[in-house]
């Protein structure tokens, strides 16, 4: 949890306006996370069941709502834009270049144009190999990439010659946080 000050990090997502939804609010509430959501009702908010045995785990995940965000009705609000541009680092999942690989260019240019940092994270292997085309235009603005042992391994073996050099970074990254 963050400890003071309080809500130094924003969290942007989508959530159903329901019980999941309630719970992710107050969840980031008491770890003083500034959450600000697009709140719709097409879908309801995304779970995820987790089973963990030693050092594996599986995820099986339900995106719903998470697939529902629209830059146009979140991200481009003046009053979430001012939270944007007040932030000096940006980390956005790769699972987000499923959604709105708009949305993610946008922050990422500005970080470019205003000299911030810009993080994200590969996710899974899936988002290489069928998102790849969204994932290289995000890679330019790029300052940290972030990708565990088993992503960089995918990379590193379903990857032409020339994008090795990603994955050679990313399996650095995985090393170093290991």
């Amino acid at each position: 949890m963050i400890q003071e000050p309080h809500k130094v990090a924003t969290f942007f997502g989508c959530i159903g306006k329901d019980k999941f939804g309630k719970i992710l609010k107050e969840k980031a509430e008491e770890a003083h996370v500034d959450a600000h959501y697009y709140e719709q009702s097409q879908e309801p908010t995304g779970t995820c069941a987790a089973c963990i045995t030693g050092d594996n785990r599986s995820l099986v995940a339900n995106l719903a709502a998470a697939n529902c965000y629209k830059k146009e009705k979140h991200l481009d609000l003046e009053e979430n834009w001012k939270l944007v541009e007040k932030a000096q680092i940006y980390y956005i999942a790769g699972f987000f270049l499923t959604v709105s690989l708009e949305s993610i260019l946008k922050v990422a240019k500005h970080a470019s144009e205003n000299n911030r940092i810009f993080c994200l994270n590969l996710s899974a292997p899936f988002i290489c190999e069928f998102f790849k085309e969204a994932l290289m235009k995000v890679m330019p603005y790029v300052d940290i990439l972030f990708g565990n042992e088993t992503v960089s391994m995918f990379m590193w073996t379903h990857k032409s010659t020339c994008e090795r050099a990603t994955c050679l970074l990313t399996c650095l990254v995985a090393c170093l946080i290991i």
